[in-house]
């Protein structure tokens, strides 16, 4: 899928908790009902088939997985990557995208490529011992990381009554300058669980007066690599003046 020139592009993953309550479940549900399936999210899970199971991404939205929190030891990140492959597989998906554990990641590069992930997606460190593990400091664009993958960064985080307040008015913002990303989550407060579904109506009309593209983060880095590719001097995200 390659982005429209001019478009402003918008990501939206949702992280699921190890256990995500039924409540959270059924309002992520209506907040997907209310974007329709011309909107495509990024769905991310530690146990991939919880998400699918539940029934939550469309055909065309993707699943990715949540680095484990073994991530410094290389077999555990293997055996999670094949076990998401396999539970992927079964639904005719692909792993494509999968967190960096607060920059943890970064040692198992190339065990990623290898198990198909295009992309990584930043966490923001939480801690002084994982900032001094980030080897790919955040920035505001996707930019290339080891090895080719694309590392997309989590710009805008709705965890509190305020941030839902204000992630329309943001996300708005962010789309003046080609891209917006909101992560939401499992663990976010339950008023935000509540306004979840209005959320959604927010966004489908936003994107729809901006003439926006929802793109989940597999094909953001796809596209992206095509046109690296093919115009390598150009920003990959607006077009060459």
């Amino acid at each position: 899928m390659t982005i429209p020139a001019n478009r402003p592009t918008l990501l939206v993953t949702i992280s699921l908790s190890k256990d995500p309550s039924r409540e959270f479940l059924r309002h992520a549900a209506s907040f997907r009902a209310e974007l329709g399936t011309h909107c495509h999210l990024t769905w991310l899970s530690a146990a991939v088939d919880q998400a699918l199971d539940a029934g939550l991404p469309s055909q065309d939205d993707e699943v990715g997985l949540i680095s484990p929190s073994s991530i410094a030891d290389r077999q555990a990140v293997a055996v999670a990557m094949r076990a998401a492959a396999l539970q992927l597989a079964k639904h005719a998906r692909q792993l494509n995208t999968i967190t960096d554990g607060e920059g943890a990641i970064w040692p198992h590069a190339d065990l990623l490529v290898k198990g198909g992930c295009s992309a990584v997606l930043q966490t923001a460190p939480t801690t002084k011992t994982a900032r001094r593990l980030r080897s790919n400091q955040p920035a505001s664009d996707p930019r290339r990381g080891r090895f080719g993958l694309w590392i997309v960064p989590a710009k805008r985080t709705v965890s509190t009554k305020r941030d839902l307040a204000q992630a329309a008015r943001i996300v708005d913002a962010d789309l003046q300058d080609g891209l917006a990303h909101l992560a939401i989550s499992a663990d976010a407060e339950n008023s935000v669980h509540q306004g979840l579904s209005a959320l959604g109506r927010e966004l489908a009309a936003l994107t729809k007066s901006k003439q926006a593209v929802f793109l989940t983060v597999r094909d953001l880095a796809q596209s992206f690599t095509a046109q690296s590719r093919s115009k390598p001097a150009q920003s990959i995200l607006r077009k060459a003046a």
